[in-house]
Formats: C-alpha cells, sequence, structure tokens
C-alpha cells in the first residue's frame, strides 16, 4: 500500500509514513481510542487469517508486540491485527484512531500516538488482498538487531534490513512460535516430510530451496519491485543460523514451500536478526 495523506480528519494532507526501527515508547503502549466504521473493512490478523470488521464502534489499542488490537464496542470480540511502525507530524495529546483512504479500495486502520509514532495496519474495502508494506531497508550496525514478525502465509516478507556482501549475521526464531501448513504445526525449522508423504512427492522439487525442508525458514536478497519474481540467494535458516551475506541487497524471509501453495499457510514466526560483525 502506498503512503497515505490526510489533513484535519480530512483524507488529504498529514505525512505518515513507513519509519525504520522505530521503538514504541512505553508510555504509548496501552493507549487506546475509539473509532467509527461506516464501511465494511478487510484486514489481516497476526497470523495471515482474514479479519472482517463491520459498520460500527470499536475501540484499538496496541499490546507489547506492537500489534494493533481491534474490540468492538460494546466490549465483544478481540482481533490482533497484522501491523507495521509508522511515524507521523501530527500534534496529539493522546492517542487517535483513524481510517485512511489510499487508491481504490485501499484502506488503512491507524493508530497515532502523541510524539509522532504510530501503528498501521493495511487492508480494503472490498476484501481483495492488501498489497504488502514494504518497509524501508537499511544496513545495520555492528551489534544492531531488529526483531521481525514472519507470516506463513506471505510470500515474501521484507524485513526493512540491507545485508551487506560479506557482513556476517545471526538469526534467532523464537522458539515458542509456529506456522501450520495444512492442519500440520511446526517451527522455524520445518519439517522433512509431509504427513502422507506420497501426496507431497512430487512437489519437493518445486518448492524454494528444494532440497530443504518443508516449512523451514528461510531468507534471500531481493528488490521489493512489483516486477521482481522472487529472492535471489536463497538460503535455509531454521531456528538459528549465523551467515555471511552471500550478496548486498534487501532480506526478505520466508517459509520454504512451493510457490503457488502459500494461500493455505498460517500462524507467524518472530525472528531476531543481528549484525555480529
Amino acid at each position: 500500500m502506498k503512503r497515505l495523506l490526510i489533513q484535519a480528519g480530512v483524507l488529504s494532507g498529514l505525512f505518515v509514513a513507513m519509519a525504520p526501527l522505530l521503538s514504541l515508547a512505553d508510555e504509548n503502549r496501552y493507549q487506546a481510542s475509539t473509532i467509527t466504521l461506516s464501511e465494511t473493512l478487510y484486514l489481516s490478523g497476526l497470523t495471515g487469517a482474514p479479519v472482517q470488521l463491520m459498520p460500527g464502534s470499536y475501540s484499538i489499542v496496541t499490546d507489547e508486540q506492537a500489534s494493533l488490537i481491534v474490540e468492538s464496542s460494546p466490549p465483544g470480540k478481540r482481533n490482533v491485527l497484522k501491523s507495521e511502525e509508522i511515524a507521523h507530524i501530527e500534534e496529539l495529546t493522546i492517542a487517535e484512531a483513524r481510517l485512511l483512504q489510499g487508491e481504490g479500495d485501499e484502506r488503512s486502520l491507524v493508530l497515532l500516538f502523541p510524539g509522532g509514532k504510530g501503528l498501521q495496519s493495511a487492508g480494503s474495502s472490498t476484501g481483495i488482498q492488501p498489497r504488502q508494506i514494504v518497509p524501508p531497508a537499511r544496513v545495520l550496525n555492528v551489534g544492531e538487531s531488529r526483531t521481525i514478525r514472519v507470516i506463513a502465509k506471505e510470500f515474501i516478507n521484507w524485513t526493512g534490513v540491507t545485508l551487506v556482501q560479506g557482513q556476517r549475521y545471526r538469526f534467532q526464531a523464537s522458539p515458542k512460535d509456529t506456522w501450520v501448513d495444512s492442519g500440520v504445526r511446526i517451527n522455524a525449522d520445518g519439517f522433512a516430510a509431509c504427513p502422507v508423504d506420497a501426496l507431497c512427492a512430487p512437489f519437493r522439487a518445486l518448492r524454494r530451496l528444494p532440497v530443504a525442508n518443508w516449512f523451514v525458514m528461510s531468507g534471500g536478497i531481493g528488490d521489493p519491485s512489483p516486477l521482481a519474481l522472487d529472492l535471489r540467494h536463497r538460503f535455509t535458516i531454521g531456528d538459528r543460523r549465523t551467515i555471511t551475506a552471500p550478496a548486498t541487497g534487501h532480506l526478505g524471509l520466508f517459509a520454504n514451500d512451493v510457490s503457488t501453495m502459500y494461500w493455505n499457510n498460517e500462524g507467524s514466526i518472530t525472528i531476531a536478526i543481528t549484525r555480529i560483525e
């Protein structure tokens, strides 16, 4: 989704843009705001599952993982949304939730905090899958880390990290997180064989990393351009690994699967990326 603009409550002038490595201050945690939707809104949940919000009033808050939480008003069902950190130039004294309109059916639910930071969840008014928000990439300093959530359903999870050829990086996946492939729950190491291996055997060679485990945490270097077909210099990561960057470019992460079969994937795994030298 492209950058969205709004001014004084009218959808046209406040600059809201992706910000690198934002860290929401403690005073912003758990700040709530309410919003009234006049149209149905389709968003993505934390695990990649679709979330549908019908017209009505909602309470918007964030949690310690910097994810937007939407609760119907009066209190009812809670939905945790896939979110991205953003920056803004509004002068606010309290948190404020807004619905921004992009091109066509593109919509973005945002929660803005005092101090110029906030969270954004991209979606649409039609249920058509929104385009992934691509964070701007930058080079990490030695010892610096970035933690991201890798969604199993995403063909490429752009990290906002530029790998530099010859530099060394350590990857550490959360042992508590899992992905789900056709009902099979697995961690970042993936699995060597399907529950019904005879059904999977014909597809092994079609995996993006053909000789690696199904659903192993994997990475590569690429270009977020819509014309880019896939990542280059692909490599496996698993639960943990230290690598020397094979080339310079934007790091993307993914669950190793057949390119056309991401639609039935669920879950997410958090992974920390640290430049060590």
